[in-house]
């Protein structure tokens, strides 16, 4: 059965637009100017930054 919290089991369609949701949710973070919320939303960018990477690596 496919899990989906695995990225590996999602549809490229999917894929994609959970990244414009991510993007988005940073857009909106940042405009808060909030150093605290600043740390832990690039914090979190870096880790869908590896995600992404690791999926363009896949076949």
């Amino acid at each position: 059965m496919p899990d989906p919290q695995d990225p590996k089991d999602l549809d490229v369609a999917t894929r994609e637009r959970l990244g414009e949701l991510t993007l988005a949710l940073a857009e909106d973070v940042f405009a808060l100017r909030d150093p605290h919320l600043d740390a832990i939303m690039r914090d979190l960018m870096l880790q869908v930054g590896r995600v992404i990477a690791r999926n363009l690596e896949d076949p």
